[in-house]
């Protein structure tokens, strides 16, 4: 295996986009692609490219013609791409990666990410003969970039050497005298600032591009590959499949010094060029991607993270808006997906701020009309929002391509449902400090209806959806659709965990509240708690069917290794397993018909059952986790989703299926474990509260 810099560079961005970018797919792989190989990953250039400020006629206009999909607050207001911006999402994206590759993390310096996001790969690529996703043979012998230049007729003036800060002053700079090792000026040392070379930099890259003689030693390399060319490229090696369990979660646990390193880099980078009070939309980009990576760890500084972003976001756009009539119109799928990358930003920021918002109980920053899945009433008039309850109806008329395309718009009907939960279901009113009233009662039993049967039929289209778009789904790489559909499950999952606990702690508040009133009569007393205990009792049961589909679906996922690369939006299955060991099975499983095939796939995995049985010679009483692979599957297999029950559709929840379903679960946790430290504690969680509820 090279270890090299830029080889690890280029399998970072790869596994980037291989992996957790379907849970945060912020950029627009096709331009950043592009743009990434065009100018060999230099920031500087990479941010003219993507403004549409280098390159002939037909690639500037390639780059910005995507713009024209957004509805800013300003128009006369450039919101142009940096170096500085262009660092930050390169180094963000490195994070991300950093959970995901495969390296020898125990034996690797974190020093050797320092290079990655402001350094450019040009020389690299002369020099690394195999570096990159495609490469041509040069004709004839061409001359290495490192080689001087033709003599000319004319010996010109040598150009000198400036740091950034100097060169803005018009100051002599003393930065080529200095020793070897020091990386500052003089005057960028007295003043205690950052000495860069940025313009230098910049100017080098661009006239060893404009160059023909130069243009022509460079070899024709295509760092990474354009979206109708994407692939997994960064396989497991067979040796990952058949490691234990135990070292599949020393991987996560190595692998936490190189992550902190690249996230720590990135906050101070935020506050190096002051992202922070910059309104752009590629430091929206990075904070929403940032966010994603601190979610599950440090989940206060994600907020925090979020809440800027929203800030900023709400800024920049006036609303997000997707016209449903283009999606029945006769387009190819370019100009579908081109459509939906465009928005995709915008879509995944406003679902993030409403469902993460309801989960802690909070009111979402962005308004429910700020973003739009819907029908226009007419040229140049307003939007008209498409009711989630009328999604089923929609899908039966969608041929494969328009499937593709829902597919994907499906997380902002989550959201849709998610602002109806804060304002029917959690917003605090006058009626929460008073007795509860049947009436009340009554009001609050519809709201929840609303919500659960808007859940239901995104669960159900989502099934005949990825069924019609079957022969397309490889074409929307990066996009994993299964992963989307894991992503649709969990922020699910979030809204109806959000509404069982608002509601458990209303009945506590409102039971006392009731008793000690004393205003009504004893039986309409016992029939309002009874209806209160009703409500919260069909709550529970409707987020333990949907954590079962998961648990299922996670069961499905284990032969494709897919978990192994898990996000920490999958990390939630740790909730999923809490709420199945706390949950009662039936009495008994007799009078309970299984089928022979779903009667073999509830046998607890041995892996579960060594767990409650542990050897009596571990003398520290911590679980050895043995391996369990099961046989191998394809990631793409659509299958693995069509074959999981829904909700409503489950075998009934007796000990043998909670069992396991049990298993299942901590099989899954176990995988996260190579991309996330700290699963083997999360695992042991799990097993104590079933043991203690055995």
């Amino acid at each position: 295996m090279d270890l090299t810099w830029p080889r690890i560079y280029l399998r970072l961005i790869h596994c980037y986009f291989s992996y957790p970018f379907t849970t945060a797919p912020v950029v627009e792989y096709e331009r950043f692609a592009q743009a990434f190989n065009r100018s060999f990953g230099d920031p500087v250039l990479m941010a003219r490219y993507l403004n549409g400020q280098e390159g002939d006629e037909a690639t500037r206009s390639y780059f910005t013609e995507r713009q024209t999909y957004l509805v800013r607050n300003d128009t006369s207001i450039k919101d142009e791409w940096s170096p500085e911006t262009v660092e930050v999402l390169l180094t963000t994206i490195c994070a991300w990666g950093a959970h995901h590759i495969f390296l020898p993390f125990e034996s690797l310096d974190v020093e050797i990410f320092a290079n990655m996001g402001n350094r450019s790969l040009v020389e690299v690529a002369d020099s690394d003969h195999e570096l990159g996703f495609r490469r041509a043979a040069l004709v004839g012998t061409p001359t290495s970039v490192s080689d001087p230049p033709p003599p000319q007729k004319r010996q010109k003036r040598r150009q000198g050497v400036a740091c950034d800060t100097c060169r803005l002053r018009r100051v002599r700079c003393d930065l080529m005298e200095q020793p070897p090792g020091v990386k500052a000026c003089s005057r960028c040392r007295v003043k205690r600032i950052v000495c860069t070379d940025r313009y230098i930099q910049w100017k080098r890259e661009r006239d060893l591009l404009k160059n023909p003689q130069a243009a022509r030693a460079l070899p024709d390399v295509q760092l990474l590959p354009l979206r109708e060319e994407f692939h997994l490229m960064e396989e497991l090696p067979p040796s990952i499949r058949s490691l234990s369990q135990q070292e599949i979660l020393e991987f996560g646990n190595t692998r936490e010094a190189a992550c902190n390193y690249l996230i720590n880099r990135v906050l101070a980078l935020f506050h190096k060029y002051n992202l922070v009070n910059k309104c752009t939309t590629q430091g929206v980009y990075a904070m929403i991607m940032l966010a994603s990576i601190l979610d599950y760890t440090r989940a206060t500084m994600a907020s925090s993270v979020q809440r800027v972003a929203m800030t900023h976001l709400s800024h920049l756009y006036k609303r997000g808006e997707f016209d449903l009539s283009l999606l029945m119109r006769e387009s190819s799928l370019a100009d579908l997906f081109a459509r939906l990358s465009a928005m995709r930003a915008l879509q995944a920021g406003w679902v993030r701020d409403a469902v993460f918002n309801v989960m802690y109980q909070k009111k979402p920053i962005l308004p429910s009309s700020w973003f739009i899945v819907g029908y226009r009433t007419g040229p140049g008039g307003e939007m008209e929002p498409a009711p989630v309850t009328d999604l089923m109806q929609l899908t039966d008329t969608l041929d494969p391509p328009q499937s593709l395309g829902l597919i994907f718009l499906l997380t902002q009907q989550v959201g849709v449902v998610a602002h109806e939960v804060y304002n029917k279901i959690l917003q605090p009113t006058l009626e929460d400090t008073k007795v509860p009233t049947l009436e009340y009662v009554s009001k609050l039993r519809a709201a929840c209806q609303y919500v659960w049967d808007s859940l239901y039929s995104i669960e159900a289209s989502l099934h005949v959806l990825v069924a019609k778009a079957r022969p397309l789904l490889n074409s929307a790489l990066p996009l994993n659709p299964l992963k989307w559909t894991w992503m649709v499950f969990c922020l699910s999952f979030m809204i109806y965990r959000a509404v069982s606990r608002r509601l458990s702690e209303w009945m506590a508040s409102a039971r006392n509240a009731v008793l000690q009133a004393h205003i009504v009569s004893e039986d309409e007393s016992m029939e309002l708690l009874g209806q209160i205990r009703s409500l919260v009792q069909v709550s529970m049961e409707r987020t333990l069917c949907l954590g079962r589909v998961m648990a299922h679906y996670s069961r499905n996922l284990l032969p494709t290794y897919t978990l192994l690369r898990g996000s920490n939006v999958a990390r939630l299955l740790f909730r999923v397993a809490q709420l199945l060991s706390h949950s009662d099975p039936l009495v008994d499983d007799v009078g309970t018909s299984f089928e022979p095939d779903t009667l073999a796939m509830a046998k607890p995995t041995s892996l579960l059952t060594e767990l409650l049985n542990p050897d009596a010679e571990d003398s520290e009483g911590s679980p050895s986790l043995s391996p369990h692979i099961p046989p191998a599957a394809s990631p793409s297999d659509v299958d693995l989703l069509l074959s999981v029950p829904l909700s409503t559709a489950l075998e009934p929840f007796t000990r043998q299926a909670k069992q396991a379903e049990v298993s299942w679960c901590i099989e899954a946790l176990g995988q996260l474990g190579f991309s996330h430290a700290g699963m083997a504690q999360e695992i042991r969680r799990v097993v104590e509260i079933l043991q203690a509820n055995e």
